[in-house]
């Protein structure tokens, strides 16, 4: 199977990119520009830039891939609308791609 994962430099994201790969499925990873790859870059994956905020890149990150596990989020705003922006609209866009 072929996946798509979001958040995969996270806590669990990383832990979760391990087994996909262990388990012999693809993976692909939507990272920011500026996200540290560090030991996922062994594993093997397909890096691609994407932001949920904009939508740029986001149909590249979804070609090709059979499920998608979103686990990407706002956990941290100085206003609300931080976290309307980044979980419910990011979602959709991605949803959308």
């Amino acid at each position: 199977m072929r996946f798509l994962l979001t958040g995969g430099t996270g806590f669990i994201g990383q832990r979760l990119a391990r087994r996909i790969v262990e388990r012999g499925d693809t993976l692909t990873l939507m990272v920011r520009a500026s996200s540290r790859r560090g030991p996922l870059e062994e594993l093997g994956a397909r890096f691609v830039v994407a932001d949920l905020t904009t939508g740029a890149g986001l149909a590249e990150a979804v070609r090709d891939v059979d499920c998608v596990l979103h686990l990407a989020g706002v956990t941290k705003s100085r206003e609300p609308e931080g976290y309307i922006e980044g979980n419910a609209k990011g979602t959709r866009r991605l949803v959308e791609a």
